[in-house]
């Protein structure tokens, strides 16, 4: 290997570290109510809807309190169904 081309490698992993480092600490400066707001508006995009809880909606209660009001469904768009996909008949919620 050539000398100059190693030394470029070094340099390009250093500035990478670098940035991450810079992102790092960016990260760390940021107020516990800043982060909060980052997570809510993150949870929206990754799991699709935000529910609105002050319309009808269901929330999933589980005898596992960490299970517990992970799972949450609007009950806006009405009539809602529930059972299996692929059964013939499907029970009418409202």
């Amino acid at each position: 290997m050539d000398g100059g081309s190693l030394q470029s490698e070094k340099e390009a992993v250093l500035k990478d570290q670098y940035e991450n480092n810079l992102n790092v600490m960016k990260d760390l400066e940021k107020t516990f109510e800043e982060k909060i707001e980052e997570s809510k508006n993150f949870e929206g995009l990754i799991f699709g809807e935000i529910v609105d809880m002050k319309k009808p909606h269901l929330i999933f209660l589980n005898k596992d309190q960490q299970l517990s009001y992970k799972l949450k469904y609007n009950l806006v768009d009405l009539p809602v169904y529930f059972g299996k996909k692929m059964e013939n008949h499907s029970y009418k919620l409202f």
